[in-house]
């Protein structure tokens, strides 16, 4: 995990990722493999055998699974001022969010001939 700090006025164009000094990362991150880990059995397994954590790709894909099916909701945070976050938001969409060919089809009704 990586915190990223922006620096200057530059509209947050200049940012650069540094270590999270925190104990609370290892906690943090725990709750999030528990959680993810939920949505698929193998991962499950793997995981309460101690064999081997997810890594990051596995987690992220995780996340997109639970976020398409519903079981939880993605919160992000960010400001539009200076730009800040706002390429990770939207690169979060991209990574989390479902695609047109995720959902599936709606079917719509005609209000004028029901």
């Amino acid at each position: 995990m990586k915190a990223i700090i922006w620096s200057g006025e530059e509209l947050g164009a200049k940012f650069v990722y540094e270590d999270i000094l925190t104990d609370l990362q290892e906690e943090y991150l725990s709750q999030l493999i528990e959680t993810v880990v939920k949505l698929d059995d193998d991962a499950k397994e793997r995981y309460l055998e101690g064999v081997v954590e997810p890594d990051e790709e596995t987690i992220k894909k995780l996340i997109r699974k639970g976020t398409i099916s519903g079981s939880f909701v993605l919160v992000l945070c960010g400001s539009v001022f200076k730009n800040k976050r706002v390429q990770l938001l939207l690169n979060a969409v991209v990574d989390y969010l479902p695609s047109a060919l995720d959902v599936p089809l709606m079917n719509g009704t005609n209000p004028e001939n029901p």
